[in-house]
């Protein structure tokens, strides 16, 4: 398993990379973003995905985040947040089952770029608040998980399309 997971990893290169995230500066949220993204993104490229994780992690939130102010006119919760992008998923798509929006990215949304921690419970799973918080440790920021926040974007960007 670990060898396929490797093999479509090695897929994101450069080129293909730079192909797919040009599509994203034409949606203002994300273009406003585009300074810190493509750190983040040249971060991967240069195997520091501690750097691209905290970077691409955060702005996520903020593409979300922006989105539902500007639609809303108020700021979002956490569930507002997870819930905003399932609207916007529904909306582009017919059925949250389609390829645009699978289940299992939703709940990868869920548990692990919008998961909470709990340091008195022992609750410390990776996810965008432990890396934020300082919480999480540095062998759990991998490749894998930095390819993941680059991809995320793009499922959104996708919503927002």
């Amino acid at each position: 398993m670990e060898q396929l997971v490797n093999k479509f990893m090695d897929r994101f290169e450069q080129n293909r990379i730079t192909f797919f995230v040009n599509n994203w500066w034409r949606i203002p949220i994300i273009k406003d973003k585009q300074e810190a993204i493509e750190q983040g993104i040249r971060s991967y490229l240069n195997g520091d995905f501690i750097v691209c994780i905290k970077t691409l992690y955060s702005e996520i939130e903020g593409i979300v985040r922006i989105a539902y102010y500007n639609e809303k006119g108020k700021d979002p919760t956490q569930n507002d947040i997870i819930d905003y992008i399932v609207y916007k998923a529904k909306s582009k798509f017919v059925s949250l089952k389609s390829l645009g929006f699978p289940d299992i990215f939703f709940r990868y949304l869920k548990e692990t770029i919008f998961a909470v921690f709990d340091m008195g419970k022992g609750k410390l799973d990776f996810s965008r608040n432990t890396a934020l918080h300082g919480i999480a440790k540095p062998n759990e920021y991998t490749k894998a998980k930095a390819l993941q926040a680059i991809l995320t974007i793009d499922q959104i960007y996708r919503y927002m399309s």
